[in-house]
């Protein structure tokens, strides 16, 4: 395998440590966990030749006393996505850091433009602690953005969101449900019903399709506009040439963000050289777990079943998850949009 013949996107959790407990984290539980950075170092010396951008996130990844030079390690030769609660910024430590390094944006998460939402499910203060640091950042705008879970507020909220990022020349994300943890234990109090969160996500659809300055994004939209496409134009690339791996607190190295311990394949002080990263990158390319997670009753009949076949990031856990009411609901979401395409495309 030559240097850099996929995108590899490299997801960092630096710590597992929080400062929050929010009502929907896909963690419960969780015992604190700080990941050792020189071991850190030595791996992403020997592998950042293939590495195209990093991803560093928690827990809260500013708990970790070594956040900031981190950062900087990985910002020399990768771009960086900083997921955080946005609670805990140093802004004078923050802004040094966005000054010296273009390439790090920082990704705060804000799921609703509506203080008592926000302090309600991730609790009290913390909407107006991200709002006074997107403020107090201004003057780094292209660098700063807003991740926000579908949830009960949002189909009221996405246009407000959208028009708040806009404004403030932010992006905003709308990143998949993964269904487990706390949002499990939390879900007839934070999700919406079937048709309003699909409701919500035919507006984002609307949003990205019209939205030229590249504001909004989605990567459950794109994963699904990218299998559909991937399925008529099979050698375009768009699929093939794509890998996302994570590193936990532990230092293990996992198949994808949204997996756990039990798929780990190696840990980095196992990686002794490029060669052996190429391997395990390899090793991960052919790995069939995706597409023998098993399959719910309905996909037997189901037109979107060749489109899907089980491998949507967050099936991996769903598919095999206790919770069968929302299997079914994650599911749903997955065949109805699948089946817009087809519609549409069977008009067209």
């Amino acid at each position: 395998m030559e240097e850099k013949d996929v995108s590899l996107r490299l997801y960092i959790e630096i710590c597992s440590a929080c400062n929050l407990q929010c009502k929907y984290c896909f963690e419960e539980g969780y015992t604190p966990r700080f990941i050792n950075e020189q071991n850190l170092y030595e791996f992403l010396t020997k592998c950042s030749p293939n590495i195209t951008d990093v991803v560093i996130t928690g827990g809260e990844p500013m708990l970790h006393p070594s956040f900031y030079e981190i950062c900087q390690f990985i910002a020399d030769f990768a771009s960086v996505v900083v997921t955080t609660n946005g609670t805990l910024l140093n802004v004078s430590q923050i802004k040094k850091l966005l000054r010296d390094y273009p390439s790090i944006k920082l990704q705060f998460s804000l799921d609703a433009v509506e203080q008592s939402f926000v302090d309600t499910v991730r609790g009290p203060g913390v909407y107006s602690k991200v709002i006074d640091a997107i403020n107090s950042l201004h003057e780094f705008h292209s660098q700063i953005g807003i991740s926000s879970t579908l949830t009960r507020q949002t189909p009221q909220m996405i246009d407000k969101i959208y028009s708040f990022a806009k404004d403030n020349h932010i992006t905003c994300y709308f990143p998949s449900l993964l269904p487990y943890g706390a949002l499990c234990a939390n879900w007839s109090e934070v999700m919406p019903s079937f048709d309003e969160y699909i409701k919500s996500e035919k507006k984002l659809v609307e949003l990205i399709a019209n939205d030229s300055a590249g504001i909004i994004s989605s990567n459950k939209i794109d994963w699904i506009l990218n299998r559909y496409k991937s399925s008529y134009y099979p050698n375009n690339g768009l699929i093939d040439n794509e890998l996302i791996l994570k590193i936990d607190s532990s230092g293990n190295i996992l198949c994808c963000p949204a997996t756990d311990i039990s798929y780990s394949c190696s840990k980095i002080s196992n990686i002794q050289s490029i060669g052996s990263f190429q391997e395990l990158l390899d090793n991960y390319r052919k790995c069939t777990d995706c597409q023998s997670v098993g399959v719910l009753s309905d996909c037997i009949e189901c037109s979107a079943s060749k489109f899907c076949r089980s491998e949507f990031c967050g099936n991996c856990i769903h598919m095999k998850s206790n919770y069968s009411e929302i299997n079914e609901f994650l599911c749903k979401t997955i065949r109805y949009h699948f089946s817009e395409l087809i519609d549409a495309t069977e008009e067209g």
